[in-house]
């Protein structure tokens, strides 16, 4: 009865991450290139919208000096140069979320992108619906872009009226 009991419980368990770690590295290794890529996209995003901010204030230069020669505070200037950049922010998340979504909806009904089975142990690329993380990469890029538009529209506190006005 002794020598069944030992054969029963001489097993060795693990997990399957144990069994494939090679292959959860790798997987890994994506998950932090997905964030490395992610970071990266919004640095760029955040030196596109700094850029756009600046045109547009070097563009109204003789308004923002009109409008200050009229008593406008440089707090209600700069709302009108980041509510135009909250706009800007809204429409390119808008068209992205459209654009990306659509062409996972379209991959995930149509199959559009093909795998080779023998190497990738599936036909296709699968498309795994989260909508959690979805929402808080747009929440997230929304409050850090604005939080930036900040920086650019700092320049309307250095912008005097009369010189302004004469700007040409």
């Amino acid at each position: 009865l002794e020598k069944d009991m030992k054969k029963n419980f001489d097993k060795d368990a693990e997990t399957i991450r144990e069994k494939y770690l090679q292959v959860f590295e790798w997987l890994d290794l994506l998950d932090r290139q997905v964030g490395i890529l992610l970071v990266i996209i919004l640095f760029v995003i955040c030196v596109n919208m700094i850029s756009i901010i600046l045109i547009l204030v070097m563009e109204r230069t003789q308004m923002i000096g009109i409008l200050k020669a009229l008593g406008a505070s440089n707090g209600l200037i700069r709302s009108v140069f980041i509510y135009n950049g909250i706009g800007l922010i809204a429409k390119g998340l808008f068209l992205g979320n459209l654009l990306g979504i659509g062409f996972c909806f379209l991959q995930d009904k149509f199959k559009i992108i093909g795998l080779n089975p023998e190497d990738y142990y599936m036909k296709f690329v699968p498309v795994s619906w989260h909508w959690d993380v979805i929402l808080l990469l747009n929440l997230l890029t929304f409050l850090i872009v604005t939080t930036v538009l900040l920086l650019p529209t700092a320049i309307v506190a250095r912008i005097t009226p009369i010189k302004a006005i004469r700007f040409d």
